[in-house]
């Protein structure tokens, strides 16, 4: 009998939106409840500091947040708040010099769940994605495509 090795499925969801409708106090609201609810622990990748800068407005009340905008040792302040933040923010940049198996290891092992914005761009440049792609993938139930409301607020 031929045994098949389990595969990982990581629980995703994919918050898909024109710009300014509200994804990032969305994810905002969204991190603050579940660190309420259950310590739950955050790596957000953003593409630019700038947008760093803003997390960190949007996650002031937060007080494990450790934010890598700032000049120093990002790669090892990175590996430091591994261990002890609550929530990192990161440059894609940067986080792409971690990417390896072990990187996604603590999160596959429930320690941290990670939040990229922007995900095309961190992986392989994508010109466009057409509504035959999304079709497709749907189609084949890898992609579900419905309205985000919880007690945390709406998405659209």
């Amino acid at each position: 009998m031929e045994q098949h090795q389990q595969v990982w499925q990581p629980p995703l969801r994919v918050i898909d939106a024109l710009m300014g409708t509200g994804k990032s106090v969305w994810l905002a609201k969204y991190i603050i409840e579940a660190i309420h609810k259950s310590n739950e622990r955050f790596v957000i990748v953003l593409p630019r500091i700038t947008e760093l800068e803003r997390y960190e407005s949007l996650l002031a009340e937060v007080s494990g947040l450790v934010s890598l905008s700032e000049a120093g040792n990002k790669k090892g302040r990175f590996s430091d708040a591994l261990s002890d933040a609550q929530v990192i923010l990161i440059t894609h940049a940067l986080f792409e010099e971690h990417l390896a198996l072990d990187t996604f290891d603590i999160c596959r092992e429930g320690e941290w769940s990670l939040a990229i914005d922007e995900v095309p761009s961190i992986f392989e440049p994508i010109k466009t994605v057409t509504g035959t792609d999304i079709d497709g993938l749907i189609s084949k139930d890898v992609l579900k495509k419905e309205m985000v409301t919880d007690e945390v607020g709406t998405c659209q």
